[in-house]
């Protein structure tokens, strides 16, 4: 369906979509740059228009920029970015990527934005919502090489990155610096194989309600507890994610699966380990799904010294706590492929969110988030030209 002018080849994608769910005090939303709504019916969550331009500038060399609109905390230009890069192939085993590109960590890699690349309405909220970084800034090299009668990809990667993301009930932004690691994507048959390792630090963390908080503990920084609190509230260690992911396709039928560690030493951005399997069953023009997904922080237990002044003490508690999760959501859908381009797809997710433990929802301030059942319903057509 792309269209090709001289030597500039254009192309677009897009998702209409709405989804509903029921719960009266956790909002939906479908990553961490989002803020989620109770009890409504949100055309925005999944709903996003991609258009993409490659330019062929030689025979080896080629430029690609992608602007995606969606909904997005911060919806700037440089925000709808996705990518802008020169790409080099000097043979048909090296290529070298230098611009905006995409992060390219996991199994569904640098086209999450293209729901009709993939079965589901979204990729599973457990494992790709926690993770708000889609791209970074720098160089790619990567090489493909015929293996064991198969293809495998290697690719090193190094540059910085940044997100803007609601934390808290409040808007948050940082920059990650130095963004480097490698990964391997193995093909062979139906079998597909894919891990990844990325270290990054955070930095230029901003939030208003966090430096409010700091300033205000400040002004007893010569009591030792305070002191120690002020120090728990900075985010400066570095932060290693490990991830792999792995499908299976026969004629008809698709198993996949995916984990990933984010190990981390800070205190307001805790050890998280998440994970999802699912199956795609198909018949002609019609798919049908079902995906298991379960998310846990591993070490989201800081207490703040009960020496620390009131309200202080709270405020400090509630902030460690803000960043706990723990759910797990079972999701049943089907997809209609109704013409070469479009797919028609229905989705049901019922998830199950510890109390306390809510951070990959919006939540009203200062509300205390019990035991939680949600439903969330999604109709969504996705679409490529």
């Amino acid at each position: 369906m792309a269209a090709t002018i001289d030597n500039v080849q254009f192309r677009g994608f897009g998702t209409l979509s709405s989804a509903y769910s029921d719960s009266d005090i956790l909002g939906f939303r479908r990553d961490l740059t989002q803020r989620g709504k109770m009890q409504q019916w949100q055309l925005g969550t999944d709903s996003v228009l991609g258009l993409q331009a490659d330019m062929q500038l030689s025979e080896r060399l080629k430029a690609t920029v992608q602007l995606v609109g969606k909904d997005r905390v911060d919806n700037g230009l440089g925000e709808s970015v996705e990518w802008a890069y020169l790409s080099y192939e000097p043979d048909n085993h090296w290529r070298i990527r230098l611009g905006r590109v995409g992060s390219d960590l996991t199994m569904i890699g640098d086209v999450g934005n293209v729901g009709y690349a993939y079965d589901w309405v979204r990729p599973p909220v457990e494992f790709y919502g926690a993770i708000p970084f889609y791209h970074f800034d720098g160089v790619e090299v990567n090489y493909r090489s015929q293996v064991a009668d198969g293809y495998l990809s290697t690719k090193v990667f190094f540059g910085k990155s940044d997100s803007h993301f609601v934390y808290s009930t409040s808007d948050s932004d940082f920059d990650l610096s130095p963004f480097w690691g490698a990964a391997v994507h193995f093909e062979k048959g139906g079998l597909t194989f894919k891990a990844a390792y990325l270290y990054t630090k955070l930095s230029h963390v901003g939030n208003a309600r966090m430096g409010q908080l700091r300033d205000a503990l400040s002004l007893y920084a010569a009591y030792p507890a305070v002191a120690e609190t002020i120090e728990a509230l900075k985010i400066d260690n570095a932060t290693q994610y490990y991830t792999s992911g792995i499908s299976y396709r026969l004629a008809q039928w698709t198993w996949l699966a995916e984990a990933s560690l984010l190990d981390s030493q800070e205190h307001l951005l805790p050890k998280t380990m998440a994970a999802y399997t699912g199956v795609v069953r198909r018949f002609d023009h019609l798919s049908a799904f079902g995906l298991l997904g379960h998310i846990r922080t591993l070490s989201a237990n800081y207490q703040v010294n009960p020496l620390v002044p009131e309200p202080l003490f709270s405020y400090s508690q509630a902030a460690f706590n803000s960043v706990d999760i723990r759910q797990s959501t079972a999701s049943l859908g089907v997809r209609w492929d109704v013409a070469s381009n479009t797919a028609l797809k229905l989705q049901w997710d019922h998830s199950w969110v510890t109390e306390g433990k809510a951070m990959l929802w919006t939540v009203n301030d200062g509300t205390s988030t019990p035991d939680e059942q949600v439903n969330t319903v999604t109709l969504s057509v996705s679409f490529v030209f």
